[in-house]
């Protein structure tokens, strides 16, 4: 299994991220590759896929498959290919917190 973190940069930093697992994937690289492949056949083979792709403007990204990781023929491609996709948390800016925000209040002591 392989972690894929997605995030989307805007000026002022940090706007929304997707953290994505992938199996079997021994690492990143590989896990990318079978998202895009799996992907990849769903949109050429379906009639769901190929909506979605041209919905798209056919720039279809991490957040176009968020809304629709869950549609029937997806799920049966990821099947055909023998993958396992499991989004972990996906946020906007909103929820974001400072990798160095301090966890432990020291006057609590």
């Amino acid at each position: 299994m392989a972690t894929l973190l997605f995030t989307r940069q805007e000026k002022l930093g940090l706007e929304n991220f997707a953290v994505v697992t992938v199996e079997p994937a021994a690492d990143q690289n590989e896990a990318l590759a079978l998202l895009k492949r799996a992907l990849t056949d769903w949109a050429g083979k379906t009639v769901a896929g190929r909506a979605e792709w041209q919905g798209t403007g056919e720039d279809f990204n991490i957040g176009d498959f968020l809304l629709c990781e869950s549609d029937p023929d997806l799920q049966s491609t990821f099947e055909k290919f023998g993958v396992k996709v499991k989004v972990l948390v996906s946020s906007d800016s909103t929820a974001l917190v400072s990798y160095d925000e301090v966890l432990i209040d020291s006057d609590k002591f």
